[in-house]
């Protein structure tokens, strides 16, 4: 585990006790990690983003893994794993993503660790693109202002 200098006791247990949820689970899914905090572009979209993992699973997929501290799971999160699979997927076409995408999340407070995994995002894809595009839609109009 990392440094937990600075911590009050109470956080340290937490931290130590999500960690090893982590862990454990991590390994009973048999993931090797393929790839880390790679920043990737996509130049067909015009956006970047650095995945946390990309990592093959227990069954040969190749799957996004995603972390986040938080006490919750926002639909913000779930965009962004969209707009991290169409980087993905652009960037190393030889290797797409086949599996689902994982969302683990650790909690700022009691140390909880949680599991979501979505075998399918589409729409977030999609969606993701439909945002990108209003972005550009917006710029234009304010430019009119």
């Amino acid at each position: 585990m990392g440094d937990t200098q600075g911590l009050s006791e109470q956080d340290v247990g937490a931290v130590t006790s999500a960690f090893n949820a982590f862990v454990e689970w991590f390994g009973s899914n048999s993931f090797e990690v393929l790839s880390q905090e790679e920043q990737l572009v996509s130049e067909a979209h015009r956006y970047g983003g650095t995945p946390d993992a990309i990592a093959k699973d227990g069954k040969g997929r190749i799957v996004l893994l995603d972390w986040k501290t938080s006490n919750a799971v926002y639909a913000d999160y779930i965009w962004q794993l969209g707009a991290y699979r169409i980087l993905w997927n652009e960037n190393h076409p030889e290797m797409p993503l086949t599996g689902g995408s994982h969302l683990c999340r650790f909690a700022k407070e009691k140390g909880d660790f949680a599991h979501h995994f979505f075998p399918n995002i589409d729409e977030a894809e999609e969606g993701f693109l439909l945002m990108r595009r209003l972005y550009d839609v917006d710029k234009e109009l304010k430019k009119r202002c």
